[in-house]
């Protein structure tokens, strides 16, 4: 009997063994992923479905009125909806604002959204480009 007890003893102790060495290898895997994937470099611009475009983005000093000539010219700047030569639709056009709105997620080009051109629209817009007011 005393043997039984013994050998049940020992099964006990080295399962206990066993699950906390496996515990901590398992914690020491997940720190070094985790550490891993902070010093992690940043991907190309490309990868990340940005233009390869570097032309300098002009921020004007005080924000425009959504809305205006000069917010339009900002939101084409910053969206880069006209290219450097000036190929693109006409800066406040129906197609323009279609590309905007495409652009800064305001429209999903299926026709959801506010009407492109009303108060809310250019609200909308002024918020996903430019950010809080």
């Amino acid at each position: 009997m005393d043997d039984r007890l013994f050998l049940n003893a020992m099964c006990t102790l080295q399962s206990k063994a066993i699950s906390r060495s496996f515990m901590l290898a398992s914690l020491a895997s997940w720190a070094m992923a985790i550490a891993g994937c902070a010093n992690r470099p940043e991907p190309p611009r490309e990868a990340a479905g940005l233009s390869k475009d570097t032309r300098p983005v002009a921020r004007p000093a005080r924000r425009p009125a959504p809305c205006t000539r000069e917010w339009n010219e900002a939101v084409d700047e910053r969206l880069r909806i006209s290219d450097a030569s000036g190929h693109g639709p006409d800066l406040g056009s129906a197609e323009w604002m279609n590309a905007v709105g495409k652009k800064s997620g305001v429209s999903d080009g299926s026709g959801h959204g506010p009407d492109a051109g009303s108060d809310e629209w250019c609200r909308a817009v002024d918020y996903k480009v430019f950010g809080r007011r």
